[in-house]
């Protein structure tokens, strides 16, 4: 069991879709903040069933002692959601309320139906004024009653001055680390609670109680690593907010200072680096071609240079693996062994947009080799005027996978491998656009900045207005050609070719095979959408991959009538959502 909180606001705007925003003035609508743990208070609550004084403290429920927790931190917190939900900065009343939620269930979490809403603030007499009344003054011999309810009073915490000394400080921790552990492994339901149930987010509800609240701490400090929420056993995802950096070096030199073992890894292993990109630019004709690109996005370029200087590696390999689409093509199939190592990578999307459901599904794919290499950038335009959240590559500019940013503008990425009579040396390279996507202030910015570049190959973008609720794909190539097709009710899969652009391309099996079978299913919801991208049907070319080459790497989740973006570990098909981003 779980708790779960929030704020909520008189007279603001809801989570809910654009067209339900001016009409329900006057009602107060909640806003999800925060996810911590509660094992203690799990504790506090089932002792109170049989203890006189929990019976007395307990008189009007949990509630009144998070109330309490949360007037004393009022101040904080109204700041906290301010800054989450931008809609919520003119507003000057606030209510707080929680909701009981079942095995983990984020999906839940985040609804606002079934809120308990707390007591205000004047009607709160806090659990330390009803222990007065019941002791007297004597609050000591009510800490320590109120330790026998919750078993919270320790030896350890009875001794102020030799926990000031760090190692004892270390051992503590390394007793209370253990303790936690042996629960985990008893075997019984574990009973949790959360408060302010944002599932990712800058939110974060502090000093909700000395001993009654666990923190499940879910958004770190700004600039140091932030791990995924484990939702369903699925592995993690890092996470890095790099905050509002001066320029693009020093965004750059962040991530690479932050992920610097695995972007030294992913150069070490990456054998189409090794083998075909590092002997190709030593000759002439593969001399970095990076005029186009550096005029065009100098504060990009900056962000390559920095992200060289901050993991240690050599610039020209991290030019190199973000010029490697480009590079490719040039590459003769003499050069190099042209079966496995030209695997570098697929994609599959499912897009659909009915009354119902508006969601589009990506399988990251990409060469086994990639698996461990890859993290989440979160970041501040440099005059913080946006924010932008993108899974990337190590070594990558952020990101040629998918991303989303404060102006309600998501995508997904598919490449689609041209003739070589289609590639322009020299122009500009796919990785740079996709950055630029993560800057796009609206659905049209974002088409112009797909569209309107001298590319040097195409590619398959899925954008996405999240307000208004569109999704298009446009397929590019190189001579400024492009095509637009808008996402509807019928489902649209895309996998590694171009649907609807006509240019010479490379006939990919592989894609052919994954389109075959998407056409024999009709997903008109998100857990049909997962089902699809789970397919393992096809032993040869399935659409969910487990290698030897190639690999999913994660399935995302983009569901625009939530406003969140899901990250699956595994074969989605198991819902095992490790990271869930709310985009807005």
């Amino acid at each position: 069991m779980e708790m779960v909180g929030g704020v909520s606001s008189l007279s603001a705007s809801s989570p809910a879709p654009a067209r339900l925003r001016q009409l329900w003035h006057g009602v107060y609508f909640w806003y999800p903040l925060n996810v911590v743990t509660g094992g203690t208070t799990a504790k506090i609550m089932l002792a109170a069933k049989d203890n006189f004084l929990g019976k007395y403290i307990y008189k009007d429920t949990l509630a009144r002692n998070l109330a309490a927790v949360i007037y004393k931190d009022e101040d904080e917190i109204i700041d906290t959601a301010k800054e989450q939900y931008r809609v919520l900065k003119t507003e000057n009343e606030f209510r707080y309320g929680y909701k009981v939620v079942e095995n983990a269930n984020l999906r839940s979490a985040l609804t606002t139906s079934n809120v308990i809403e707390l007591p205000k603030k004047e009607e709160l007499k806090t659990v330390v004024d009803k222990v007065k009344d019941f002791f007297g003054d004597v609050t000591s011999g009510a800490k320590e009653s109120f330790g026998q309810i919750t078993g919270t009073v320790s030896k350890e915490a009875e001794a102020p001055v030799e926990e000031e000394k760090p190692w004892v400080k270390r051992r503590n921790e390394r007793k209370r680390k253990q303790k936690e552990k042996q629960q985990q492994n008893q075997g019984s339901k574990r009973r949790e609670f959360h408060l302010g149930a944002e599932v990712e987010n800058k939110a974060h509800v502090s000093s909700i109680s000395k001993y009654t609240i666990r923190h499940q701490k879910i958004a770190a400090p700004r600039g140091r690593k932030m791990g995924a929420v484990d939702a369903a056993g699925g592995g993690e995802v890092d996470v890095f907010d790099a905050g509002r950096c001066a320029d693009g070096y020093a965004l750059g030199l962040a991530v690479g200072r932050r992920f610097g073992e695995a972007i030294r890894s992913r150069m070490r292993g990456d054998a189409v680096l090794r083998q075909q990109l590092l002997p190709f630019a030593a000759t002439a004709p593969g001399r970095p071609r990076r005029g186009a690109n550096r005029a065009r996005y100098p504060r990009y370029w900056d962000e390559l240079v920095g992200t060289a200087d901050g993991s240690g590696v050599p610039l020209l390999h991290v030019i190199l693996v973000n010029f490697r689409k480009e590079i490719l093509p040039f590459i003769t199939n003499e050069d190099h062994h042209h079966d496995e190592e030209e695997a570098d990578d697929d994609c599959s999307d499912v897009l659909l947009v009915s009354e119902s459901t508006a969601i589009a599904g990506h399988n990251e794919d990409a060469n086994v080799a990639l698996l461990g290499h890859t993290y989440v950038v979160k970041a501040t335009s440099p005059d913080g005027s946006s924010s932008f959240t993108a899974y990337t590559y190590a070594g990558e500019l952020p990101t040629c996978a998918f991303g989303f940013n404060s102006n309600g503008v998501a995508f997904t990425l598919d490449s689609v491998p041209p003739a070589r009579g289609e590639v322009v040396a020299g122009a500009i390279a796919r990785n740079f656009v996709s950055r630029d996507l993560l800057e796009a202030t609206s659905l049209d910015d974002a088409m112009n900045t797909v569209t309107s570049p001298d590319m040097s190959v195409g590619h398959s973008y899925n954008l996405m207005d999240v307000r208004r609720r569109r999704i298009v794909n446009v397929e590019t190539a190189s001579g400024r050609r492009f095509s637009v097709r808008e996402a509807g009710a019928a489902p649209f899969f895309h996998a590694n070719m171009y649907r609807h652009l006509q240019v010479e391309q490379v006939h990919d099996e592989n894609s052919m095979a994954r389109e075959r079978r998407a056409a024999e299913w009709s997903p008109d919801s998100k857990e049909k959408a997962l089902s699809l991208l789970g397919d393992t049907a096809d032993g040869k070319y399935p659409i969910y991959m487990t290698g030897p080459t190639l690999y999913t790497l994660c399935t995302v989740l983009v569901d625009l009538d939530e406003e969140t973006m899901t990250i699956y570990k595994g074969n989605p098909m198991n819902r095992d959502a490790v990271r869930v981003f709310r985009m807005l």
